[in-house]
């Protein structure tokens, strides 16, 4: 099942899932949005269906906010025509923070990160960023 995908729901039965939206990628298939919640972790994805499959093929992470007392991540991401034929594509924004015990300190260390999917042949295509440092900058989230 696509909700087990999502690592921190334990007990899918026990989540709240709602449906934020949806609309058409292409001729077969609709993006349908949902949000997932569990305790305090929250997660927004995008399930897509396949209309010739009559079936759920994909999932894809928008955005989340998880962790624990080691660490947390906190993903946001813009749905937009990245690269401008006409199709929508997601560049993801991620920001890592964990906390790492030393003998007599404890080290912080937040890490950012992007990433770019576009729209390929029915699917999201994991793509390279030309610019990660100007992704960043460009597409702010909120960290820790």
């Amino acid at each position: 099942m696509l909700l087990e995908q999502i690592d921190y729901i334990a007990d899918s039965a026990q989540a709240q899932v709602s449906g934020r939206g949806s609309f058409q990628l292409n001729d077969s298939i609709t993006a349908y949005w949902v949000e997932i919640r569990q305790f305090w972790f929250q997660h927004h994805s995008l399930f897509l269906y396949n209309k010739s499959q009559n079936a759920f093929t994909d999932r894809v992470t928008l955005a989340e906010f998880y962790g624990g007392d080691g660490g947390q991540v906190l993903i946001g991401s813009w749905l937009f025509d990245y690269d401008g034929d006409g199709k929508k594509d997601i560049l993801r924004r991620e920001i890592q923070h964990s906390i790492i015990p030393g003998d007599e300190d404890v080290i912080e260390r937040t890490e950012h990160s992007a990433g770019l999917l576009l729209w390929r042949n029915g699917r999201f295509v994991e793509m390279p960023l030309r610019d990660t440092a100007a992704a960043i900058k460009r597409f702010p989230i909120r960290g820790f």
